[in-house]
């Protein structure tokens, strides 16, 4: 097996690097390519890639970011970056879009998105940090109540 990871800026070699040795192990080829930032977009936009070096952000419930990420519509755009075509995803993208009013049915239908996606390695983990970077300055104030599942970053504001 032997597959080309596209990267776009050096900093990227830092993980992709042990990434590869990693794979090697397993007996899987990857090659690295790293180009500029205009070949990287131009090739996004193509789907000229075998694998990107693209984060997923966590989100503690699927929202309108989930749909453009994973359901056929988006196959032709830059958001459905793993380039899915698959009526199962469609239909769990679409329940997960209906149920947005519903806690206890949007986290079913999350859940049950999650596992398809999981299932099918659409996804590769790469590194994690197990920890939060914040910065702090006494200039800024953050709202008496703050966000259910935030750190208030966008309801910072300056004294």
């Amino acid at each position: 097996m032997s597959f080309e990871l596209l990267i776009w800026n050096s900093t990227s070699e830092r993980y992709a690097i042990p990434f590869q040795r990693n794979l090697a192990r397993f007996g899987i080829d990857l090659r690295i390519r790293l180009v500029d930032g205009t070949q990287f977009l131009n090739r996004m936009h193509e789907g000229d890639y075998d694998i990107l070096d693209q984060g997923y952000l966590p989100i503690p419930y699927p929202d309108s970011g989930t749909a453009m990420n994973w359901h056929s519509e988006y196959i032709d755009s830059t958001y459905n970056l793993a380039r899915v075509r698959d009526p199962a995803l469609d239909y769990l993208v679409e329940g997960v879009m209906a149920s947005q009013e519903d806690e206890a049915s949007l986290r079913d239908w999350g859940r049950a998105l999650d596992r398809v996606v999981t299932w099918n390695h659409y996804i590769i983990p790469q590194w994690h940090i197990s920890t939060f970077r914040l910065a702090y300055n006494k200039k800024f104030r953050r709202p008496q109540v703050m966000p259910k599942y935030s750190y208030g970053f966008s309801a910072w504001w300056v004294e």
